[in-house]
């Protein structure tokens, strides 16, 4: 055998050691479906300071306290907040409380979210996001 075949032969020797699904493997990870932030502001007169969480969705995670609940809910609705409200049904005392504001800010499927609500009752308030914030 000469040094042409020889070399060949460790060539085709060591293209078999490549996987086949090598191109694949060098694709980049996708993007998630849901990559959030998401905020509780306590209006005046409380004197709470902000919390904000992340929350990405499949794969579900972040610093969101139930990132698999939250991403539940919000693929039940396309991740259209606006469609959270009237989801959940339990009771809110209708005495004062604590007012709060909770935003979404981030993407869904690609598209932009920029999102808020406000109540005077922060039962509502939850009650009303179908559990998304309740953090």
């Amino acid at each position: 055998m000469n040094r042409f075949h020889r070399a060949l032969a460790v060539a085709a020797a060591c293209a078999a050691l490549l996987p086949a699904a090598a191109p694949a493997a060098w694709a980049a990870d996708p993007a998630p479906l849901g990559d959030l932030v998401l905020t509780k502001t306590y209006d005046f007169p409380s004197e709470k300071p902000p919390v904000s969480y992340t929350l990405t969705c499949s794969p579900d995670g972040g610093t969101h306290t139930n990132p698999a609940a939250a991403c539940a809910t919000l693929r039940k609705v396309e991740g259209d907040f606006r469609a959270l409200h009237g989801r959940q049904q339990y009771p809110c005392d209708q005495t004062w409380q604590e007012p709060v504001t909770v935003t979404a800010k981030g993407t869904w499927n690609g598209t932009p979210v920029d999102w808020q609500y406000s109540h005077a009752n922060s039962c509502f308030t939850e009650r009303d996001t179908a559990g998304v914030f309740n953090f």
